[in-house]
């Protein structure tokens, strides 16, 4: 089995816990918490929504290597050395 289809495996069962989560939230209460000390779940689909902005991708590029931003921002491609959260 490859690495991407563990990986693959692996989200499967994520979304489905996900799905089955987001299938039990009142859609008409923003403010609902499923405990008292939970933050709302407004407040945590926008955290959530955020947290790729918090990893950058190295990539190696015809210019060197850089990050993922800086290639967009050169307007160059390349092969992703690595991701770091």
């Amino acid at each position: 089995m490859t690495i991407a289809e563990i990986l693959l495996q692996d989200f499967d069962h994520e979304m489905a816990g996900t799905r089955t989560t987001l299938e039990r939230i009142p859609t008409d209460k923003p403010d609902f918490k499923c405990h008292d000390k939970s933050m709302p779940m407004g407040r945590l689909a926008v955290h959530v929504a955020s947290l790729p902005r918090f990893g950058t991708s190295i990539l190696t590029t015809s210019r060197g290597v850089m990050t993922g931003r800086a290639a967009v921002k050169a307007g160059v491609g390349g092969e992703v050395l690595c991701n770091i959260w």
